[in-house]
C-alpha cells in the first residue's frame, strides 16, 4: 500500500466514514486510562485523533503520487482547516516537490494558499471537483482585484476571470452541480468589470466565448439581455 494510490486513497475514505466509537470503547474496556484522564484527553478522543491522522497522512501520501481524488480531498482538508500543524508542514513540502508555488498564477499570500494549490495539481489534471472549487476562488480573487491591478503573482483581473471561465465550463461539461450558474456569474462579473452594455460588446470578450461555447448562444443571449435591462 506504501506506493499503491489508489489503495491509500480508499483506505483514507474508509476510516474517514468509519464511525469507531462502538470499537473504542470494547477496546478501553478494562484498561488503565489513568495517564490520558489526568491530562484532560479521554481515550476515545486519543484514538479518534491517531485514526484522523493516519487518514491525512494517507490522502496525502496518495496526492503525492498526484492521485487527482487526493488532491482534491487535501484542498478541502485545507481549507477546513482539519489538518494537524506537523501536517500541514507536510502537506507544504508535497505541495513544492510538485510544483513552486511561484509558478502558479493565483495569489498564493492567501489563508487558503494549501487549499488553492491543492486544488491547481487536481484541477489541471482534469478533476472536476477542483476545476469547480478553485474557479470560485479565481472568481472571488478577481472581484477583489480594482481596476487593471494584479494579484500578488502579477496575475491581472482580467486573466483570473478567464481562468474561472474555463474551470467553470470544464466541470460544467462534467455534470457539477453549479457549474452553468458559476458560469453566468462570472460572465456578469466580466461584464461589469469592463463596463460592458451592449450585446455587441460583450461577444467580443474572451469569457463570452468561453461560456457561449460551454452553455450555447441562446442562453447567452438571454444573459446579455437581461444586462442591457
Amino acid at each position: 500500500i506504501g506506493t499503491n494510490d489508489v489503495a491509500q486513497f480508499v483506505l483514507a475514505s474508509a476510516l474517514a466514514s468509519a464511525d469507531f466509537d462502538d470499537e473504542i470503547s470494547e477496546t478501553d474496556d478494562g484498561n488503565d486510562n489513568s495517564a490520558n484522564e489526568t491530562i484532560g484527553v479521554r481515550p476515545q478522543d486519543a484514538h479518534r485523533h491517531s485514526f484522523q491522522e493516519m487518514e491525512h497522512e494517507l490522502y496525502l501520501n496518495s496526492a503525492a503520487q498526484l492521485n487527482t481524488f487526493a488532491l482534491t480531498r487535501m484542498g478541502s482538508l485545507c481549507e477546513e482547516n482539519a489538518l494537524s500543524p506537523q501536517m500541514r508542514e507536510k502537506a507544504l513540502g508535497v505541495l513544492d516537490s510538485i510544483r513552486p508555488a511561484t509558478d502558479i498564477p493565483i495569489d498564493n499570500t492567501s489563508d487558503k494558499n494549501l487549499a488553492r494549490r491543492f486544488w491547481f495539481e487536481a484541477a489541471v489534471r482534469g478533476n472536476h471537483l477542483a476545476q469547480h472549487a478553485l474557479a470560485d476562488e479565481l472568481m472571488f480573487e478577481s472581484s477583489q482585484i480594482a481596476g487593471g491591478e494584479r494579484n500578488g503573482q502579477g496575475t491581472h483581473a482580467s486573466d483570473l476571470r478567464h481562468m474561472a471561465a474555463i474551470l467553470f465550463a470544464l466541470s460544467a461539461q462534467q455534470g457539477v452541480e453549479g457549474s452553468q450558474e458559476s458560469l453566468s456569474r462570472v460572465l456578469e462579473l466580466d461584464m461589469d468589470a469592463n463596463d460592458v452594455h451592449s450585446y455587441e460588446d460583450a461577444v467580443k470578450s474572451d469569457v463570452f466565448q468561453i461560456v457561449q461555447a460551454a452553455m450555447g448562444p441562446l442562453r447567452e443571449l438571454s444573459a446579455a439581455q437581461q444586462m442591457q435591462d
